[in-house]
């Protein structure tokens, strides 16, 4: 990235962070980037939490906490109005 996208995705992130946290009280947080198949820049911010956290009637449990985030891969199927649920809190909350 050149030093202005750098800039950019650092602020977006941070932003992204602080709206997961008013939604869900992670206890932290993963960062993964990747780009190995395609020529771009792809990032999860993953929320870790100690305890089950819920939303929008569903439990969310991090099977993998102490642990590697790749030991307890997701297995939650969230439905896809959840997800716009969600998608829809973290942009008020950005």
């Amino acid at each position: 990235m050149k030093a202005e996208e750098k800039k950019e995705f650092f602020e977006v992130a941070a932003q992204t962070k602080k709206a997961l946290e008013k939604l869900l009280d992670p206890n932290l947080f993963n960062y993964i980037s990747a780009g190995n198949i395609a020529q771009h820049l792809h990032v999860h911010i993953t929320p870790r939490y100690s305890a089950p956290r819920e939303f929008d009637g569903i439990t969310f449990k991090d099977e993998a906490w102490g642990k590697n985030i790749r030991e307890g891969q997701a297995t939650l199927k969230i439905p896809g109005n959840t997800l716009m649920e969600l998608k829809e809190a973290i942009r008020k909350n950005l």
